[in-house]
């Protein structure tokens, strides 16, 4: 059986603060229904203590650790080599600029679908930013959908 069969289209990699922590166990379902493999980086609960610096980093360094595996993994039409990265906090930015600090990470704040295909249409970009209070469960959804080309 093919090691790749039930999660033929990748890896996200999520990891939150506890201000994002809600919407980011809403959202491993929500890619794992897409064919994605989810991986919760963190917090493992609401009274999870996290530091920014730590969790921007440990996204960043597994995306691109991945990012280098054969391309042909798993089905990627479109879009890179299926290794994604999603950081929720209260605005995004925090954990996106940890993010940044590791060579060869490229993290951006994703408020909409068309930033996010912005994003998804730049090479480089495999993790974005998303924040928990000022982008609702939904529209978060459908960033995600555009970004990973997991449309619902």
């Amino acid at each position: 059986m093919d090691a790749h069969k039930s999660h033929e289209k990748g890896k996200v990699y999520f990891g939150a603060m506890r201000s994002g922590y809600e919407m980011k166990m809403a959202l491993r379902d929500f890619v794992e229904e897409c064919g994605y493999l989810a991986i919760d980086l963190g917090v493992f609960g609401i009274e999870d203590q996290a530091t920014v610096e730590d969790m921007g980093r440990e996204v960043a360094e597994k995306v691109v650790e991945n990012e280098h595996q054969d391309e042909t993994a798993y089905d990627t039409k479109n879009h890179g080599n299926g290794i994604y990265g999603v950081l929720i906090s209260a605005v995004g930015d925090d954990l996106v600029a940890e993010a940044n600090k590791l060579c060869d990470a490229c993290a951006v704040v994703v408020t909409s679908e068309h930033a996010a295909q912005r994003a998804r249409d730049s090479e480089h970009t495999k993790i974005i930013g998303i924040g928990a209070d000022i982008t609702d469960l939904e529209e978060v959804k459908k960033i995600i959908g555009v970004f990973t080309g997991c449309q619902s």
